[in-house]
């Protein structure tokens, strides 16, 4: 479409049709540049939390094998766990820092507070 003003192009479109196929193209270009924002920011937690799952286990001289025996699931879970593979299953993610006496908390991106307020300063 050119370097006007996206609004005023999509209240010029004519057709139904051209608004809806103008939408689309629209939510998907979004989509990618946040999916693309997101996923870097994602990556980066994934991987710290399975560093931190790698160094418990290690600390307590444990195998994949055995936490993985330990806590039901397989090694290739643990293994894809500890290097922060996107998409694994959290629940079961959570289930093995439990094992590992790990707690996991969530803070807001705000300084100096917690979800349920007791880290405000």
């Amino acid at each position: 479409m050119g370097e006007n003003d996206p609004a005023q192009e999509f209240s010029s479109l004519q057709s139904l049709n051209d608004k809806k196929y103008a939408l689309k193209a629209c939510k998907y270009e979004n989509h990618k540049v946040m999916k693309n924002h997101a996923q870097s920011g994602v990556n980066s937690v994934l991987e710290a939390l399975g560093a931190t799952v790698r160094q418990r286990r290690r600390k307590l001289e444990l195998t994949q094998a055995e936490l993985a025996g330990l806590c039901g699931v397989g090694v290739r879970f643990v293994s894809e766990l500890e290097s922060g593979k996107p998409g694994l299953e959290f629940g079961r993610a959570v289930h093995v820092m439990q094992l590992l006496g790990l707690e996991l908390a969530v803070r807001s991106r705000e300084v100096g507070t917690d979800l349920d307020g007791a880290g405000q300063r």
